[in-house]
């Protein structure tokens, strides 16, 4: 449950309803599971109920990484304010997660929303040499396709910063390896491709294992999902602006 539902401040209000159909296998450092019958979750931080169908799962040391069919379920809320604030958890969840990443990149918002990329090189030997880190900017990152699908092509790794504050729980997570005491006001993650990856309009990557995930991204597991269609509100217009001086 640690791995797959996570550690974030959700992930305390997230519960799986019947773990009895899980089945575990520990080898050579690895451990994997299998369920019998779909995952059942209740998540009472953004108000849904996760069918989660699990296709793969397995954790070691150094790596996580699973796939399942997901089906969300909204809850009925017992209050008009259970409801804004799920909305509201919602949204928070949305901003900066690998679904909202991916459709800024292919909606051409990366750069105006905020997100900064690092191109880092590896050598031969999958290190990183000297002189090989360069910021990039979003627009050159993804191809599109008549379809509407992008293609995410990076060699090496891609360092990503999204302006909002972590998760004061992210300092406390088991693969946390840096050293201080007080959560950052920017979210760091870095990307991970075996060559390209190609994702449809909504975010969902066609390969699951195609993007791999490090740093608050990978932090973020099933407790802070949202289903592949969600859409966060628009922004309503700002009429608080001051008129244009001499105006």
């Amino acid at each position: 449950t640690r791995e797959i539902l996570g550690t974030s401040a959700r992930a305390d209000s997230a519960r799986l309803l019947n773990p009895w159909v899980l089945d575990f296998r520990s080898r050579w450092g690895t451990l994997t599971a299998t369920a019998s019958a779909p995952l059942l979750i209740e998540n009472r931080a953004l108000g849904y109920r996760l069918r989660y169908d699990l296709h793969a799962f397995s954790a070691s040391d150094g790596r996580v990484s699973y796939d399942g069919d997901e089906q969300f379920t909204p809850l009925a809320p017992d209050s008009p304010e259970t409801a804004a604030r799920w909305a509201a958890e919602r949204e928070a969840a949305y901003r900066g997660s690998l679904p909202h990443l991916l459709r800024s990149l292919l909606r051409g918002t990366a750069d105006a929303e905020g997100y900064t990329f690092v191109h880092v090189f590896e050598d031969s030997w999958g290190g990183r040499g000297s002189g090989t880190r360069f910021p990039v900017r979003a627009d050159g990152l993804v191809r599109t396709d008549s379809a509407g699908w992008g293609s995410l092509r990076v060699r090496g790794q891609l360092e990503v910063a999204f302006p909002e504050a972590e998760d004061p729980a992210y300092l406390q997570h088991p693969w946390f390896r840096e050293r201080r005491s007080r959560s950052a006001s920017v979210q760091r993650s870095a990307l991970h491709l075996t060559g390209f990856a190609r994702f449809d309009p909504r975010g969902v990557p066609e390969d699951p294992f195609a993007i791999s995930t490090s740093g608050y991204l990978g932090f973020e597991r099933l407790a802070d999902a949202l289903p592949a269609e969600y859409e966060p509100p628009a922004p309503s217009p700002d009429d608080s602006q001051a008129p244009p001086a001499g105006g």
